[in-house]
């Protein structure tokens, strides 16, 4: 998430990650498509969740990185909330 604050000239960059095990179950529970584009002709989605996982790893780590493998929708939120001045990007 990239978010401009009111004319300050500032943006908020926050981002959740979970674990290859939690992304997967999450998926599986909630019947979600999050990682089908991440699935090569032939795959798995442990392939696709693999490999979106190492592409993460790559990412700069710009403003504020949660992983929120163990944190519920709530949690997360308070933890960006609380957090709020680590995702501030100039």
């Amino acid at each position: 998430m990239l978010a401009a604050v009111g004319g300050s000239g500032r943006s908020l960059s926050a981002q959740c990650c979970q674990a290859v095990g939690r992304a997967l179950a999450l998926r599986r529970d909630r019947g979600t498509i999050a990682y089908e584009q991440w699935i090569a002709p032939g795959g798995s989605l442990l392939d696709a969740v693999i490999r979106f996982d190492e592409w993460v790893a790559e990412t700069p780590r710009i403003g504020l990185w949660i992983d929120s493998s163990d944190l519920t929708i709530e949690e997360t939120v308070n933890e960006v909330l609380d957090r709020w001045a680590d995702a501030m990007v100039d």
